[in-house]
């Protein structure tokens, strides 16, 4: 009776490593199905929107209820960006920025350095899409730099 539970056990614990090992097999699937200049492209976005976020938070906080900085502090930049990490096994790199980017001593001054940021975003997008060959991967590319046209132009009307 013994020997038949400890086979039991023995092909359980083997039972369960294997499905360890498939898991983990999986995992490495989804993570070696990104090219690496798109794997370089979604952490170098992540990066440069955590910028803009610590940007936006700085001078919301320094200059208050100034539109649109207000408003785009209280969003949640590249929730969409930030979710390609997990499926393609990548590490969502740390937000290097956040408390870190000093607010312009302006609002005119903070005006200047967003047009600068989004403009720079846009480029960025630009240039990444060409990159990159993973269909959700350019799309999400595409509507992050949509989203910083978008932004530009709000500061070209909030901004004059």
């Amino acid at each position: 009776m013994r020997s038949s539970v400890r086979v039991k056990v023995t092909a359980g614990i083997i039972a369960c490593a294997m499905l360890l090992i498939a898991g983990a097999t999986a995992a490495s699937a989804a993570a070696a199905a990104i090219s690496p200049a798109s794997r370089q492209a979604i952490i170098e976005a992540a990066t440069a929107n955590f910028k803009a976020a610590a940007l936006y938070k700085a001078i919301a906080s320094k200059h208050k209820d100034v539109r649109p900085f207000s408003n785009w502090a209280k969003s949640d930049r590249g929730e969409e960006l930030k979710a390609l990490f997990p499926k393609y096994g990548v590490p969502l790199p740390a937000d290097p920025f956040a408390g870190r980017v000093p607010a312009p001593a302006s609002v005119a001054d903070s005006c200047t350095a967003a047009k600068q940021t989004e403009a720079g975003l846009v480029s960025m997008y630009e240039r990444l899409l060409r990159a990159v060959t993973e269909s959700d991967i350019v799309a999400v590319f595409t509507d992050m730099r949509e989203g910083s046209k978008r932004r530009l132009q709000a500061l070209e009307r909030q901004c004059s």
